[in-house]
């Protein structure tokens, strides 16, 4: 409910904003417009409707609509402490062309509802671009600490994957891990 209001709320403040821009940029163009008119075929109103549509991507990646997903798929959630999981991270594609820099994975402890970083598993630094509806998929291996303690009723942990975008907007996952002895 909460995104279809701000999706509302987006598409109503970018129309009234492509309103204004068509408006100011019909009746007083900008010098160098008006200059580039006789020297052009592009119609001014396709400059600013293309410029509209960036804005609507970004607006739309800033508040994770469309934006691409990432899943880490593992082959068993159940770990014996010292071993290894292993799995794929699964990254898809949104509505928009999206640059991505980075991938993120750390492990999680969650006692009495409070997040602790135990130990960041994985940090993948790229200049990847994902296409609309476009698929990829990473390996992925981690050897888990001997140290951990078995996962109880009040101790579990996860595994939290964070990809970031060009303009620092992240997505996040999380997969359950359960340790055993």
């Amino acid at each position: 409910m909460r995104q279809l209001l701000i999706l509302l709320t987006m598409t109503v403040t970018l129309s009234l904003y492509a309103v204004t821009i068509i408006t100011l940029d019909t009746h007083n163009p900008p010098r160098s417009l008006s200059l580039q008119q006789g020297h052009t075929n592009t119609p001014p109103l396709q400059k600013i409707t293309r410029r509209s549509g960036v804005l609507i991507a970004r607006m739309f990646s800033y508040f994770k609509i469309g934006s691409p997903k990432i899943d880490l798929v593992l082959h068993s959630h159940k770990i014996e402490a010292g071993g290894h999981v292993s799995g794929s991270f699964h990254l898809y594609g949104g509505w928009f062309t999206q640059k991505i820099k980075r991938l993120e994975c750390d492990l999680v402890k969650v006692s009495a509802g409070k997040s602790q970083p135990i130990q960041p598993v994985t940090t993948v630094l790229m200049s990847e671009v994902i296409e609309p509806r476009d698929q990829k998929e990473f390996p992925f291996r981690y050897l888990v600490p001997e140290a951990l303690t078995p996962t109880d009723h009040g101790c579990t942990y996860r595994l939290q994957t964070k990809i970031v975008f060009e303009d620092d907007i992240k997505t996040f996952d999380h997969d359950e891990l359960i340790v055993i002895t």
